[in-house]
């Protein structure tokens, strides 16, 4: 539970403000940095496009 192989999010930033949206995306991204998976789920496109190496549409 201490040191995951793969972290899930479900809309991280869905219900924020652009500050905080931005600052959970430089968390993600400097968590991206370790050596574990990261899995999110997110309806937001530009943040989708902004963060992640791979896109799964599902549609």
């Amino acid at each position: 539970m201490l040191d995951p192989e793969i972290l899930c999010f479900d809309e991280p930033t869905s219900a924020l403000d652009a500050e905080s949206a931005q600052k959970v995306t430089e968390l993600i991204k400097s968590l991206s940095k370790k050596d574990m998976g990261i899995l999110i789920v997110t309806h937001d496109e530009s943040f989708a496009t902004n963060i992640a190496t791979e896109i799964i549409n599902l549609s």
